[in-house]
């Protein structure tokens, strides 16, 4: 008779081991809190505002720079790239129907007398040194971190400026192993909630200047 029990095979232990560490990475809970956003035009002001003295809405091209800070330093290509692709411009192309001066809008478009460029950065801020840790401890140690989605913006006309605007959101976040039994804390949708209105507050700055911006005459 063969026996069957005895000593675990090392390479078994190994196996085990590897998956119990897998499963502890991804044992992080994240709870997302929305600050404010500023001008703070978004809750009391319509958006669907007529374009006043504009008859129609103008051939504009819209340009978009982003940029992705972390601690103050660019974060890694690869994160600043999937940030500007998939959340920023999404977040932007969003909330562009909710405009009427934006209907005829279009990217990068040369020949377009309007030009509407924005520059967008998302900045987390916060302790490197208290995030390193928690990060460390996989989330044992709790962090907290705040987020800041800035927009600068310049509108010009066959090369001239117009004018200026900006608009900051702000959403916090706390990374804690608890949180990861708490769902109904984790906020998935706060960052692109806060971006969305920012880009509303935006917009609603140069739909408000309609008139004097995009004349009939």
């Amino acid at each position: 008779m063969t026996r069957t029990d005895g000593p675990m095979p090392i390479s078994s232990l190994y196996g085990r081991w590897m998956v119990c560490l897998g499963l502890s990475l991804c044992l992080v809970g994240c709870a997302n809190t929305r600050l404010s956003h500023e001008p703070g035009l978004v809750t009391g002001v319509d958006r669907q505002q007529p374009l006043g003295g504009a008859a129609r809405a103008p051939e504009l091209s819209l340009i978009l720079h982003t940029r992705h800070l972390e601690f103050g330093e660019p974060s890694d290509p690869s994160v600043g790239k999937w940030w500007s692709q998939r959340k920023i411009r999404g977040r932007l192309e969003e909330v562009m129907g909710e405009f009427p001066f934006l209907a005829e809008a279009q990217w990068e478009a040369t020949d377009a007398p309007y030009r509407l460029v924005i520059e967008a950065t998302h900045a987390i801020r916060g302790s490197r040194f208290r995030s390193g840790l928690s990060s460390t401890t996989r989330y044992i140690i709790p962090s907290s971190e705040q987020s800041d989605v800035e927009l600068d913006t310049w509108l010009s006309r066959d090369g001239n400026l117009l004018k200026t605007y900006g608009a900051v959101g702000s959403y916090k976040t706390k990374r804690h192993l608890i949180f990861l039994l708490l769902p109904m804390m984790w906020g998935s949708k706060v960052s692109s909630e806060t971006m969305e209105d920012t880009f509303r507050d935006l917009f609603l700055q140069i739909q408000r200047d309609a008139a004097e911006l995009f004349p009939t005459g």
